[in-house]
C-alpha cells in the first residue's frame, strides 16, 4: 500500500453496494428553426473547459477491452475519428493512428481558424470537438450553437440555439447523427445537414428550475452526452434539489430511465448534484458517472451537517435500468465547492479493472470497477489544510474564522479531464485558492489571474507520482495523449506538448487569447481554441494545427461580441446572470428565488457587495465577473428597480 493509500480511510466513507430498497444552419445560410423544430429558447448556461480519434482504445494491453471498443464503437470502428467526448467509451483520451509525436511536433502550423463570437461566464468555448469518419469537425460554443467544419476549415452549416451555457458542453457523433444539449433540452441533429431530428425538453423539471442553478441563471444541462448501443447518457447539473442522470433513446429522444443524484432532505432545498462531464461505459454496460457538489454555505454544513448523498460521488449505474450498483462518496458534507465532476476513466492494471475519478478537491481516486472498493488515492496540487473540514463538521468538531481561504478553490484541484495510457494516469491540475467572506456565503471568489498549474503522471497500479511538471498558469485544457506526447492548454493561452517519458516540455504555442479549451488530435491534425477573452487585442477562435501547415493565427474576419471580461452592458449582464432568480420589471425578469428587486430598490453599493460576495443562498460572482461587469449590473439595477 502506498503512503497515501487509505489516507483517512477510518474517517471517510468508501464504496457502498446498494440494495434495491435504498434507491430506485445555414448551408452557407443559417439552419435556424424554419419549421424544422419547435421554437428555440435562449438562456444562460462550473466546470471550465476536447476531441478527435477512434473509438478503438489503447488500454494497457487488455485485449478484451480493445475488442469491446471496436465492437461497441457503433459505426466508427472502421476509421479513426474522435467521435465520442473523450475519444472512446472508457474516457481514456488517447489518440489512435496519429502521426504527431515528439519527433515532428515542431512542424505543427496553423491549418485553419474559425472565429468564436459566443459570450458566457466562462468565455466562448469549452467543449470537446468531435469528428466524423470523413474528417468533418463538429463544434458547440458556449451559446449552444453547433457548427460543422470541413477539413479545410470551411463552415458547412451551423445551427443556432443562442442558449448560454456554463460548460463544458459539446456534441457527440454516432451513426451519422450529432447528440447534444442546450441548458433546457437535449437534441439530435442530422450530421450532414444540421436538421434537428428530435428534442427532449422534459429533462429539467420546473420545480427544480426555481433554484436558478449554480450560477443563478445557468440551470439545466451542461454536459456532452455519451452515446452507445442506441442510448444517450447525459445529466442535468446543479439543480434545486439535485441534478438528474438520464438515459434517452437515441432514435427518439424519449427517456428510458432517470436517477436523482440528491436524496438528502436538506439537499432537496439546495442547488447541487448532477453531472458536468460524460460518463464512462464499462464493457458490461455499467455507467460510471461523477457528480457535483452541494452548494451549501458553511453555515448549513456546520449547523446541520449531513452526507448529502449522492453529491461529490462516483456512481456505478446499470446501463439498462439506471439501478445503482454501488457508490463512492469522496466528500460528504461538502461546503467548499469541491465536486467529483470529471469523467471517470475505466482502465485495467494487471488483472484488475479500475475506475479513476478526480475533481476539484485535488485528489485522484482509483476504485475497483466491480465493487467500488477504494484501491488508492493520491493528493495532487496545492492544499492549505482544509481537506478534513467536511468530516470535522460532521462530527461537530470544526470551528472556522471568516474570511476563510481554501485551496484547492472553486476552480482548482483537478478541474479538467485526465488521460490514461500504458499504465500511466495524466492529471492536469489548477492551483488557485478561493475566499469565503462569511459563513453564509454560497460560493467563494477567486482571481483567475493568480492561478498556477501542474501536469502530473501517476502510476496506474498504486498512484505514486512518476513526474510532476509545474506550469505558470492553471492547466485547464484536459490531458490528451498522442504517441510519446501528452498535450494540455493553460489558462494564460498556451498550448503545450510534454514528453510522456519525463514531463519535459517538447513544444509550446501561444494562442491569440486565454484558453480553457481542451485538445483534440486525429491523424496529423490537432484542434483547440483560444476561448477566453482576457484583454485588449485578444481574439477568440478555434484553431486547427496540422503538420506542415503555415497559416496565421489571426482570422481574416474579426470576431465580434467575444469579450466577457471587459463587457459592461448592465442590462445584458443582468439578463444573463440574474434574471432567473430575481424579479425586475425593467428587465422582464420574474424570478422568485431571490428578492424582488423592484420591491427592495437596492442601492448600487448594496448590489455590488451582494453580487461580489454572494450569501443567503446566492452564489458569489466575484472572480467570475469582472469588477466593471459587477459595477454595470449594480448601476443598472439601482437605476431601474421600482420603475
Amino acid at each position: 500500500m502506498s503512503d497515501e493509500q487509505g489516507e483517512h480511510e477510518d474517517e471517510s466513507p468508501l464504496a457502498h453496494p446498494v440494495h434495491a430498497a435504498e434507491h430506485e444552419v445555414e448551408h452557407l445560410a443559417e439552419v435556424a428553426d424554419k419549421g424544422e423544430s419547435p421554437a428555440t429558447p435562449a438562456i444562460l448556461g462550473v466546470g471550465l473547459i476536447a476531441f478527435l480519434i477512434p473509438v478503438v482504445a489503447i488500454l494497457i494491453g487488455a485485449s478484451f477491452l480493445t475488442a469491446y471498443l471496436v465492437t461497441r464503437g457503433d459505426d466508427n470502428s472502421e476509421s479513426t475519428p474522435w467521435s465520442l467526448p473523450n475519444g472512446d467509451l472508457l474516457n481514456t483520451r488517447v489518440t489512435q493512428n496519429s502521426s504527431i509525436s515528439a519527433e515532428n511536433v515542431g512542424e505543427l502550423g496553423v491549418a485553419w481558424t474559425m472565429p468564436l463570437t459566443a459570450s458566457s461566464i466562462y468565455g466562448t468555448f469549452a467543449a470537446n470537438p468531435v469528428t466524423s469518419p470523413d474528417g468533418t469537425v463538429y463544434l458547440q460554443d458556449l451559446e449552444s450553437n453547433v457548427f460543422a467544419v470541413d477539413p479545410s476549415g470551411k463552415v458547412l452549416w451551423k445551427r443556432l440555439y443562442n442558449s448560454q451555457d456554463i460548460g463544458p458542453n459539446g456534441v457527440t457523433y454516432v451513426g451519422g447523427k450529432l447528440y447534444g444539449a442546450t441548458a433546457e433540452f437535449a437534441f439530435a441533429l442530422d450530421a450532414t445537414t444540421g436538421k434537428e431530428l428530435w428534442r427532449n425538453a422534459t429533462l429539467v423539471p420546473k420545480a427544480k428550475q426555481q433554484g436558478g442553478g449554480e450560477l443563478s441563471s445557468g440551470f439545466g444541462i451542461d454536459i456532452q452526452p455519451q452515446v452507445t448501443n442506441g442510448t444517450v447518457y447525459l445529466s442535468t447539473a446543479a439543480l434545486l434539489g439535485g441534478g438528474i442522470v438520464y438515459a434517452l433513446d437515441a432514435s427518439t429522444g424519449k427517456t428510458r430511465w432517470s436517477f436523482d443524484t440528491v436524496t438528502d432532505p436538506v439537499g432537496d432545498k439546495i442547488i447541487g448534484g448532477g453531472a458536468w462531464n460524460p460518463p464512462a461505459i464499462g464493457p458490461d454496460g455499467t455507467v460510471y458517472i461523477g457528480t457535483g457538489n452541494m452548494y451549501q454555505p458553511a453555515s448549513v454544513g456546520l449547523d446541520n451537517p449531513g452526507k448529502r448523498l449522492y453529491t461529490d460521488s462516483l456512481l456505478a449505474l446499470d446501463g439498462g435500468t439506471g439501478k445503482l450498483k454501488w457508490y463512492f462518496q469522496a466528500i460528504p458534507n461538502d461546503f467548499h465547492d469541491w465536486d467529483l465532476q470529471l469523467s471517470p476513466v475505466y482502465a485495467t492494471s494487471g488483472d484488475r479493472a479500475l475506475v479513476l475519478a478526480a475533481g476539484k478537491m485535488g485528489f485522484v481516486y482509483a476504485l475497483d470497477a466491480k465493487s467500488g472498493e477504494l484501491v488508492w488515492k493520491r493528493k495532487v496540487g496545492v492544499h492549505n489544510g482544509r481537506d478534513q473540514d467536511n468530516l470535522l463538521a460532521l462530527q461537530h468538531k470544526l470551528k472556522l474564522t471568516f474570511p476563510l481561504t481554501v485551496e484547492p478553490g472553486i476552480v482548482g484541484g483537478v478541474e479538467t479531464n485526465m488521460a490514461v495510457a500504458d499504465g500511466v494516469v495524466y492529471v492536469p491540475v489548477a492551483n488557485l485558492a478561493s475566499e469565503w467572506k462569511t459563513r453564509d456565503t454560497g460560493l467563494g471568489s477567486a482571481d483567475f489571474g493568480k492561478g498556477k498549474g501542474e501536469l502530473l503522471a501517476l502510476d496506474l497500479a498504486d498512484g505514486h507520482v512518476l513526474w510532476d511538471t509545474k506550469l505558470p498558469q492553471m492547466a485547464d485544457g484536459a490531458a490528451t495523449v498522442s504517441n510519446d506526447l501528452v498535450f494540455t492548454t493553460t489558462f494564460d493561452g498556451y498550448l503545450l506538448a510534454l514528453r510522456r517519458s519525463d514531463g519535459s516540455i517538447a513544444w509550446k504555442q501561444k494562442l491569440p487569447a486565454f484558453t480553457n479549451a481542451p485538445v483534440a488530435i486525429v491523424g496529423d491534425t490537432l484542434i483547440t481554441a483560444a476561448s477566453f477573452p482576457g484583454g485588449k487585442g485578444q481574439t477568440t477562435e478555434v484553431v486547427a494545427f496540422r503538420l506542415g501547415a503555415s497559416g496565421s493565427l489571426t482570422p481574416t474576419t474579426t470576431a465580434t461580441g467575444t469579450t466577457t471580461g471587459g463587457t459592461a452592458n448592465g442590462e445584458a449582464l443582468f439578463s444573463e446572470n440574474c434574471s432567473s432568480c430575481h424579479t425586475l420589471a425593467a428587465a422582464n425578469a420574474s424570478g422568485k428565488v431571490g428578492p424582488n428587486l423592484d420591491e427592495l430598490k437596492p442601492s448600487k453599493d448594496v448590489v455590488v457587495k451582494q453580487v461580489t460576495n454572494g450569501g443567503s443562498g446566492m452564489p458569489a460572482f466575484g472572480g467570475r465577473l469582472s469588477t466593471a461587469q459587477i459595477e454595470a449590473i449594480a448601476e443598472y439595477v439601482a437605476r431601474v428597480a421600482g420603475s
